[in-house]
């Protein structure tokens, strides 16, 4: 499978193997890199869109809705629209009894990949 002019989203990619993974996604053409970070992250090329990210935050988007209705969210907003739903709901919720946090930064994660089996078979 190439990566070319497609979009790609690393967790972690501000250190280690997620940086690695973002330099090689760039190298070898990727049309938009979703960079997720604990942190903020700045990055050179235009290409990369930094998003605060927490691959281990998943409680508050498991309670909020089902799985069928995320699916659907994630394939008409995108990882960007499913975020800012999450941060809305704990904006309401600062004391986190409704929607508990496992820290107290404000991060979030969605990988929403969809494949092709039809088109490889």
């Amino acid at each position: 499978m190439t990566i070319a002019d497609r979009a790609v989203l690393v967790t972690g990619a501000n250190r280690g193997i997620g940086q690695a993974l973002v330099a090689e996604a760039l190298r070898r053409g990727a049309g938009r890199v979703y960079a997720g970070t604990r942190q903020p992250l700045a990055h050179p090329d235009g290409r990369v869109t930094p998003l605060r990210l927490d691959a281990t935050n998943t409680v508050q988007i498991q309670a909020a809705a089902t799985w069928k209705e995320l699916l659907a969210l994630l394939d008409e907003g995108g990882p960007e629209e499913l975020l800012r739903r999450v941060r809305a709901a704990e904006a309401v919720d600062p004391e986190g009894r409704q929607w508990p946090r496992t820290k107290r930064s404000d991060d979030a994660t969605a990988v929403y990949l969809v494949l092709d089996v039809a088109a490889s078979l």
